[in-house]
C-alpha cells in the first residue's frame, strides 16, 4: 500500500506529562523482599496437624509405594479435594478423598511446616551477590533493582506515548481504495489472531489496525529521510533471502521483492524507535 507522511510533528513539541518522567519506589517494597528471603530460606519442622502452608506426606494404596505430597492451600490442579480433606489431619490418620478425580485412601505420614528464619547478615553473605553482604546493603540493592526496572518500564511507556503523540499530530496521504484492498487481503489472517487473542474484532478494529501499521512505516520512512538516514541495503538482502529460504523451506511462497521491502522498512521503524528513545531519555533527564 502506498501512502507517505505530508507533515511530520516535531519530536521536540511533545512534552512527557509528569507521571511519565518520574519514577517513585516505596522503601518498604525492600522490606517486603527481605520478608520473602525469610520464607524462602524457612526451616521446615514437623508439625501435628495439616494446615495451609504445609507440606504434607501421604502414603497411598499404590502398588509401586509412591508418596502423595500435598500442599493444602495451594489449589494445585487434580489436587484441591485432597488438600481440602487433610486439613487438620495428624500422622497416622487415614481419610478418603479424591486425586485427579480419582477416589483414594490416604493416610498420613509426615506433615512438615515452614518456619520463617531470621534473615541476618549472615544469610545475606550466603546470597553469593557482589558486594552484598549485610541487610542494610541488601535493601540497597533490592531498591536500586526495582527503580531499574520502573525506569525500564516508564522508558517503555514513555517511547509508546510519544509515538501515539507523534501519530495522531502527523498527517498522511494515502488511497482509501487501496486500504481496502490491503484489508481484504489481510481479513482472514488478522481476525484470526485477534480470535487467538481471546477477541472478536469488528471490522473497523481490523481496518484501524491495518492503517495503523501503515502509519507506522510511514512515519519511520519519512524520519529515515529528513534525518538523512543512510539504510543498510546489504543487511536487509541478506535478512530478506533468509526469510526466503525459511518460508521455501515450509513449502510457502516467498515474494523476494516484498520480502525486501520489509527488511527495509523494518530498518527504518528500528531508527525510529532509536529516535523517540534518544529523544526519551533526553526528556527524562530534564
Amino acid at each position: 500500500m502506498d501512502g507517505k507522511v505530508t507533515y511530520l510533528y516535531p519530536l521536540d513539541s511533545i512534552k512527557l506529562p509528569d507521571e511519565l518522567r518520574r519514577v517513585y519506589i516505596n522503601p518498604e517494597q525492600a522490606e517486603g523482599a527481605l520478608k520473602q528471603l525469610s520464607v524462602r530460606y524457612a526451616r521446615w519442622v514437623e508439625a501435628q496437624h495439616a494446615a495451609v502452608g504445609d507440606a504434607v506426606y501421604c502414603n497411598g494404596e499404590y502398588p509401586d509405594g509412591r508418596t502423595v505430597l500435598l500442599y493444602p492451600g495451594t489449589a494445585i490442579p487434580g489436587a484441591e479435594k485432597a488438600e481440602a480433606a487433610v486439613l487438620g489431619k495428624a500422622p497416622g490418620e487415614c481419610f478418603t478423598t479424591e486425586l485427579a478425580e480419582e477416589a483414594v485412601n490416604l493416610t498420613v505420614a509426615k506433615i512438615l511446616r515452614p518456619v520463617p528464619v531470621q534473615v541476618d547478615n549472615d544469610l545475606i553473605s550466603g546470597l553469593g551477590i557482589d558486594g552484598v553482604e549485610t541487610t542494610e546493603a541488601y535493601r540497597s540493592y533490592i531498591l536500586c533493582q526495582m527503580r531499574q526496572d520502573a525506569e525500564m518500564e516508564q522508558s517503555k511507556m514513555a517511547v509508546g506515548f510519544v509515538l501515539e503523540q507523534l501519530e495522531q499530530n502527523s498527517t498522511f496521504a494515502y488511497d482509501p481504495a487501496e486500504l481496502e484492498e490491503l484489508l481484504n487481503a489481510q481479513r482472514e489472517q488478522l481476525t484470526e489472531e485477534y480470535r487467538q487473542a481471546g477477541l472478536e474484532p469488528t471490522e473497523d478494529e481490523l481496518r484501524d489496525g491495518i492503517l495503523g501499521q501503515q502509519r507506522l512505516i510511514w512515519l519511520a520512512r519519512e524520519v529515515c529521510r529528513q534525518q538523512n538516514t543512510e539504510i543498510d541495503r546489504a543487511a536487509a538482502e541478506d535478512e530478506a533471502e533468509q526469510m526466503a529460504q525459511m518460508l521455501e523451506l515450509m513449502g510457502e511462497p516467498a515474494d523476494k521483492g516484498a520480502l525486501l521491502r520489509d527488511a527495509l522498512d523494518n530498518a527504518c521503524i528500528s531508527e525510529l524507535f532509536g529516535c523517540i528513545e534518544g529523544y526519551v531519555a533526553k526528556s527524562m533527564e530534564g
